[in-house]
């Protein structure tokens, strides 16, 4: 006779796995063909990545070796990255195995994405998951061993994150929830927001990208609606989100740096509300850098976009929003031609951010260049795709066919101008940098100095070329790269190594690598040496100090 407990386990079994089975089958089942498709195109495109690991050796050796993958990664805050890594680090840490991890994690976020943007067409899926997952932006990432497995769960999170919040506000507008009902489900978007950031801080843009993307959709596909709660509630989650994420961001760092007894190394004063984490190119640093580019790019001319376009279009971004709220507070139905309105300023919104996005691969001194750059890819594939999709009004539907062939296309000839700015900067640098070391080698006390197997070169001021804010510039101005600053001085025929320290024109003070806790004011024997000296390229803007230390003085803003 059967126990009566082994009949149920099955049915256990299949109740907990029911969950699973209906999302596959609404999220995965009817587009199984295209799916298909992305994984064996991804074999294809991607395989010689791992390929090339295997001669190119694992780029967690230098952590691994220095014994500083704690410290430098939960240092920055990822301590995920770190726990992904202890868990993977044997012999399962293969370049093709850590490559699936990433390209599963991007299929899978773009298959959350697509859902929760109204993606419904099987084309429709399979142009934004190709667009998303083959995107340039991801190329560094994929190259990097390291970023695999991080970049592939955080992705994933980003996409959960943004799920659930658009599905938090769809509820609180169709009345099945209150704000406060909310909370719960909104909690756990903040620690998925967390989890994300902890992977890799600069995929916290996905989220806000998924959200307009599904917003926008559903401005387009109900034009015939003119309920005014479809205009401002749905930001409310994501606001909250989006501050409250921060907060337990910053909490787990704290707690991670505080396990691992690392928090002090980097001397930084930690503040909830303030510097979440290192002073490294983080997610503090990320939304700094956000704040203060966007300032730029909408108060100051740029390439091909003068400043009175920008002003034009705040004034009446301003006007339309005021509008909107005014006809929310009067519960009135809002008028067709300021709905029509707001979705092409929406558009344009996400038009003209994509200079600006592009615009950050060309900042000096960024250690995370793509901030939002991965975000890009979303923009140009969501854009794409919502063209192409069923809707009821011909003339939104042609209006983003034509954008999202502009987004694309743009991105194209930016990125061209890019690579050519930087491959002529590269080119330009790496010819200062020999002039440089001919100057050093040529040096009367170079010899008795360079036994010691290398100089520090104390760089004071920068090239009269470089500026701080390149894309920012005016419109006039062509666009630079400032990569010249921060570059370190090699000797390819005899190996040597010239550290460079970048010291400020002002109070002569300098940092090695600009990392935090390394910052230190030059003494008074430097200032005095240097004052003494001439500007590059004179011959007297060298000179070689009694330690082996050799000054190099450029001029600034000349």
């Amino acid at each position: 006779m059967t126990h009566p407990r082994a009949k149920s386990l099955p049915l256990l079994s299949v109740d907990l796995l029911h969950p699973f089975k209906s999302a596959y089958d609404r999220l995965v089942r009817p587009y199984s063909s295209e799916v298909l498709v992305i994984i064996l195109l991804s074999f294809i495109s991607y395989g010689f990545l791992g390929y090339n690991h295997l001669y190119a050796g694992d780029d967690w050796v230098w952590v691994v070796e220095s014994g500083n993958i704690s410290y430098h990664f939960i240092g920055i805050g990822r301590w995920v990255q770190v726990l992904l890594f202890s868990i993977l680090s044997g012999n399962a840490y293969a370049p093709a195995f850590t490559l699936s991890i990433l390209v599963a994690g991007l299929l899978l976020a773009g298959i959350i994405a697509c859902d929760t943007i109204g993606i419904r067409s099987r084309q429709g899926f399979f142009m934004f998951n190709s667009l998303f997952i083959f995107s340039p932006f991801w190329i560094e990432d994929f190259v990097l061993k390291s970023n695999h497995a991080n970049i592939g769960f955080g992705v994933v999170f980003a996409s959960l994150c943004a799920r659930i919040i658009w599905r938090e506000s769809e509820s609180v507008i169709s009345g099945e929830k209150t704000v406060l009902k909310t909370i719960p489900a909104l909690l756990v978007s903040c620690i998925l927001f967390s989890l994300s950031a902890s992977c890799f801080q600069t995929l916290t843009p996905i989220i806000a990208v998924i959200f307009l993307l599904a917003y926008l959709n559903r401005l387009i596909r109900n034009i015939d609606v003119k309920d005014p709660r479809m205009y401002g509630l749905p930001f409310i989650p994501l606001s909250f989100v989006f501050f409250l994420g921060l907060m337990v961001y910053s909490a787990n760092v704290h707690i991670s740096q505080g396990l691992t007894g690392i928090g002090s190394s980097y001397e930084v004063d930690y503040l909830i509300t303030s510097t979440l984490i290192s002073s490294q190119g983080d997610l503090y640093f990320t939304i700094n850098r956000f704040m203060g580019h966007f300032s730029q790019f909408m108060f100051k001319s740029q390439h091909l976009m003068p400043l009175w376009i920008k002003i034009v279009f705040i004034i009446g971004y301003i006007a339309l929003l005021g509008t909107v709220f005014s006809s929310i507070k009067r519960s009135s139905p809002v008028p067709a031609r300021v709905y029509s309105g707001l979705v092409i300023l929406l558009l344009l919104f996400l038009i003209f951010m994509t200079p600006w996005l592009l615009g950050l691969i060309r900042m000096p001194r960024i250690t995370y260049r793509y901030t939002g750059l991965v975000a890009l890819s979303l923009v140009h594939a969501g854009l794409f795709v919502i063209a192409i999709e069923d809707n009821k009004t011909p003339l939104f539907r042609s209006l983003l066919q034509i954008l999202g062939f502009l987004v694309i296309i743009g991105f194209i000839f930016q990125n061209n101008i890019a690579s050519s700015v930087v491959s002529t900067n590269n080119v330009r640098d790496l010819a200062l940098a020999q002039r440089i070391i001919g100057r050093i080698e040529a040096h009367p006390g170079y010899d008795s100095f360079s036994r010691q197997g290398h100089l520090t070169l104390l760089q004071i001021g920068e090239p009269a070329w470089s500026e701080d804010h390149p894309f920012a510039a005016h419109a006039t101005d062509p666009p630079m790269d400032a990569s010249v600053v921060d570059f370190k001085v090699y000797d390819g025929l005899r190996g040597m190594r010239f550290p460079l320290i970048l010291l400020s024109s002002e109070g002569l003070q300098y940092y090695v690598n600009r990392y935090p806790g390394l910052d230190r004011v030059a003494e008074p024997s430097v200032r005095a040496e240097a004052r003494k000296m001439k500007e590059w390229p004179s011959k007297e803007s060298l000179k070689v100090l009694d330690d082996g230390r050799v000054i190099l003085l450029f001029s600034r803003g000349d």
